[in-house]
């Protein structure tokens, strides 16, 4: 895996396994193409602006759409459609948020929570690992989906209603695209940061979060469990 630019030619390559994903002007790509098929059998996909070109393509299950004012990159929602299903959530009524912070109660002794039947863990670890899936594409997801990925190893009653909610996020927003609009060149990058101070009430820890942008665009996030509690 790895990203390589041909600087005479103006190409840039982005290389995953066997997928390789090009930008360049069309003569470029062409002879770019011509040596491949030397030795290898393609598909290829192409997209470009021209009369005739087609304006999307897919990489990695992820879509790539040229549009007038720039270009559009959005995930795929199958995932959606097939959490919707598993839990039986097709009818769901969608809200506002995909998370909602716990209330802290005072009334006495906490009482441990019981784990998962074995189906049930099963059940609740696909459902965390497909909404990990689709937060590497959506900013919207980042939070919700480390709570979840955190539960992962023993998850215990009551953590069903965090996939539950989730989903109910989801039905409401089944697809979200990051639009990259054409822009002026820009100096540098801008890092924006924060940190729910202690939002784990379990374990007391913060989770950091941060967005990083090249002028208006959002090319980086994360969300993180800090290992230390500060």
């Amino acid at each position: 895996n790895g990203v390589f630019t041909h600087p005479e030619r103006d190409l840039r390559v982005v290389v995953h396994v066997d997928d390789f994903l090009i930008s360049g002007e069309g003569h470029q790509l062409q002879w770019f193409r011509d040596h491949l098929t030397q030795k290898y059998e393609l598909k290829v996909q192409v997209a470009g602006w021209g009369h005739d070109d087609n304006r999307e393509l897919q990489f990695l299950g992820r879509v790539i759409r040229l549009t007038q004012t720039g270009i559009e990159l959005e995930g795929d929602d199958k995932h959606v459609e097939m959490m919707e299903k598993e839990w039986d959530m097709t009818h769901c009524n969608p809200v506002a948020t995909p998370y909602v912070k716990p209330v802290a109660t005072v009334t006495g002794a906490q009482v441990e929570a019981k784990h998962l039947s074995s189906a049930n863990a099963t059940l609740y670890r696909r459902a965390a690992a497909r909404i990990n899936y689709v937060a590497l594409d959506r900013p919207d997801q980042s939070f919700a989906s480390r709570v979840a990925s955190s539960h992962t190893s023993c998850p215990k009653e009551g953590d069903d209603q965090l996939i539950k909610r989730i989903i109910r996020y989801l039905k409401g927003k089944p697809r979200v695209a990051i639009r990259y609009q054409f822009q002026d060149e820009s100096e540098g990058i801008t890092v924006f940061t924060d940190s729910d101070w202690a939002g784990d009430k379990v374990t007391r820890k913060s989770t950091s979060g941060g967005v990083v942008c090249r002028g208006q665009h959002t090319i980086s996030w994360w969300c993180k469990l800090q290992s230390n509690i500060a």
